[in-house]
This record gives structure tokens, sequence and C-alpha cells, in this order.
């Protein structure tokens, strides 16, 4: 199987390039970073590194065409980040996602979609169940950017799977 992971070098990333390498599967790891993550990885003949964004319409255009299954794992999940820089966050969490499920869905590959345990907000119940209420602060803080887009993304890959199986 050919897999692709955004995030590929980030923390989950990694392990789940490691785990498709040791099942015998040709692994891409899509990422902004500089890999060091996966260096170790490097040498492997059915490893790819590709240093790039989900951003980038046409790369991930030919990226998911020409895999079995993408894991789409790329986040900005720095709360430093999306608190200070709000647009960076929804460009990328939230376009990119809606984007890299538009290309699985019209390419007809498989979608892994991680989430966050943020989309819960400010939950009092605990531990969080899947169809738990989400109880986020107000639209004026920034905070709770990251929470919104990734939930929005799942609820665009929920709307795709019940309109297309």
């Amino acid at each position: 199987m050919n897999v692709l992971v955004t995030g590929g070098a980030g923390f989950l990333g990694s392990y789940v390039c490691e785990l498709h390498l040791e099942r015998g599967d040709a692994v891409v790891a899509l990422d902004l970073s500089d890999g060091a993550k996966v260096r170790h990885l490097m040498g492997h003949p059915s490893f790819r590194f590709e240093r790039g964004s989900v951003t980038n319409e046409a790369l991930m255009d030919g990226e998911i065409e020409a895999c079995d299954m993408v894991y789409h794992l790329a986040a900005i999940a720095d709360p430093r980040v999306y608190v200070k820089d709000p647009l960076r966050t929804l460009h990328m969490d939230l376009r990119a996602g809606l984007q890299v499920t538009e290309i699985a869905v019209r390419h007809r590959k498989k979608l892994v979609f991680t989430s966050t345990s943020e989309v819960y907000g400010r939950n009092p119940k605990v531990p969080f169940a899947e169809d738990d209420d989400r109880v986020l602060g107000a639209t004026t803080i920034n905070r709770w950017c990251y929470s919104t887009a990734k939930a929005a993304v799942e609820h665009y890959i929920l709307a795709h799977h019940q309109a297309n199986g």
C-alpha cells in the first residue's frame, strides 16, 4: 500500500510512518519541518520525505493521487501560534483540511483525520466521549480558532461520507 502522511515528521506522524514501513508499505511523509523526527527513516527504500505544505494544492493533488491512503495529521497545534496568529492557524487547519478532504474524495482515496480534545473546549465532563457537547468560549477569543477549525473539518469529512459513502 502507498501511504501519504501529512505532518509526517511531527510527533504522531513519525510514528505512523514507522508503523507503515514495518508493515511493508511505501510511505511519503509531507511536512514543513526539516524532517528531524524522521531522519532515521530517510535511508529506507520505501520512505520519501517531501518538504512542502498541505496548502499547496498542486503538490497535494499529485501526492494524494499517487497514494492509496492519506493520514492528514498536519496542523498548527501550538497554542502560542494560534493565539498570536489565528489567520495562519485557520488557513492551515481549516482551509488545508477542507482541501485535503476534497482531493481525497475526488481521487477516491481513504482518509484518516486526527482531531483534538480541544474540540470539547470547556466541557466539564471528563473523560470526553465523541458525542459530548462542544463548550467553547467567544469567537473573539483566538484560543478557539484551532478547535473550531478541527471540528469544522470533522463535520466536512462526515458530510462527504454521508453524501458519497
